[in-house]
């Protein structure tokens, strides 16, 4: 079946999916890479690394010729043939030598021969040709890959080491974190190392560099994770999803803010009150369901669904957010050492700012029942919290960015307390 970047779609998916299957005309998409090699010099996809190749090949539509004008109708045509997506409407080789590329070399076969010799004996004088990125050598054992170029001391893409272990993979993000790079790839994969302070790589110039760029071209980013995905929707005009997983306090809920950041930016919204209303969502739903733990100041208790709506030119419309199995039990009881969701403190100190805990019939000098831990021994103490306070005019603007009536945000501001309190 050939090394990865011959290899057909359909062997490819075998790997993965049981149902699926392949046969003879497996071969003819070789054949047609071969030919783009030819005329290309380098196979698609040759710039990445084999294993990140086999992530591609299922995915990306067939490949072309770089500049297909420079060639004939007729080797155009052939490609495409061979190329075919689908195995079962692609032609076998049998049928391919019938085609007008193939046919009008007959009785050619051996000027054209001696021209390729001559061909290759010019270009090795010039010194243009140079050997593979990879030497292969097959083993008992399977293929081992050993690189003709020096090993890079540090890599981008976990997947191009020729050793994937535990040691290799925390060495190699030592080594990047130690130069506040927090961000490395694995294949498709974005691994973030979270700083636990900030680092100034989230301005709207990153933004700007990110976009529509190759992968190579930059660091590995969460900005160019949400680019893959913006331009693979346009392009291929399909859905698509990044998921966002790792354990508390490993920066997921930055990471999904970032990620909706650069995703507006992409969409160019019609208007900025839409971009606003969808950035704004997170932090509305961030004070409701996230709250204060060990090991993590702003935990999330729940899971979260978003899904951005774009026309088909790109242009985000909007969106909509989805919540599950949310913590609803932190709310009469929290382990020790943690807190509350952290609207109750926001509402309340925005409350007591504003001289409205009496209206509220909230005490000013005892914490509510189920705010009382260790952290708040006295209602003074969230109450004089200037973080909250801040918070609690976020929160109302919040609501009427997005659109709520003044009559439904001082339902929460009413209900919120008398949750704490009860």
């Amino acid at each position: 079946v050939g090394t990865p970047f011959w290899m057909a779609p359909e062997v490819i998916a075998c790997e993965q999916q049981l149902d699926s299957s392949y046969d003879a005309r497996c071969d003819a998409w070789s054949l047609g890479i071969t030919a783009i090699e030819l005329g290309d010099g380098d196979p698609p996809l040759a710039d990445l690394h084999p294993m990140r190749a086999l992530f591609k090949i299922p995915r990306n539509p067939p490949p072309t010729l770089q500049q297909p004008e420079l060639w004939s109708s007729e080797f155009n045509d052939f490609i495409n043939k061979c190329l075919t997506k689908d195995y079962e409407k692609r032609p076998t080789v049998s049928s391919l030598l019938q085609h007008d590329f193939i046919k009008q070399i007959e009785g050619k076969e051996n000027v054209l021969q001696r021209q390729l010799m001559e061909f290759i004996d010019v270009h090795q004088q010039m010194g243009v040709t140079e050997k593979a990125r990879f030497e292969r050598i097959h083993t008992k054992k399977g293929n081992y890959s050993k690189s003709l170029v020096s090993n890079q001391e540090d890599v981008d893409d976990l997947a191009t080491l020729e050793v994937l272990d535990e040691n290799t993979v925390t060495e190699q993000l030592q080594k990047s974190y130690a130069k506040d790079q927090i961000y490395t790839y694995v294949g498709d994969i974005l691994i973030a190392v979270n700083p636990f302070r900030n680092v100034d790589i989230y301005s709207s110039q990153h933004s700007k560099l990110y976009i529509g760029a190759k992968r190579t071209a930059n660091p590995p980013h969460i900005f160019a994770v949400a680019d893959i995905g913006y331009q693979s929707m346009v392009t291929y005009n399909s859905d698509q999803c990044i998921v966002i997983s790792g354990e508390s306090g490993a920066g997921k809920t930055q990471s999904a803010h970032l990620l909706v950041q650069q995703l507006t930016v992409l969409g160019k919204a019609n208007n900025r009150t839409l971009q606003e209303k969808i950035l704004q969502v997170n932090n509305l739903v961030e004070a409701f369901g996230n709250a204060g733990t060990i090991i993590n100041d702003n935990s999330s208790r729940f899971g979260k669904y978003l899904e951005m709506k774009f026309t088909c030119g790109g242009t985000v419309v909007g969106a909509q957010i989805s919540e599950y199995l949310l913590e609803k039990s932190r709310v009469v009881h929290q382990a020790v050492g943690e807190k509350n969701f952290h609207i109750f403190y926001y509402i309340y100190a925005g409350l007591a700012e504003k001289k409205k805990l009496a209206h509220y019939k909230l005490p000013e000098y005892r914490p509510p029942r189920y705010l009382q831990n260790d952290h708040f021994r006295i209602v003074q103490d969230f109450m004089n919290n200037s973080f909250y306070k801040s918070q609690f005019e976020l929160i109302e603007q919040c609501f009427k960015v997005i659109g709520f009536t003044l009559e439904v945000s001082q339902s929460s501001q009413s209900l919120s307390p008398l949750c704490a309190y009860s």
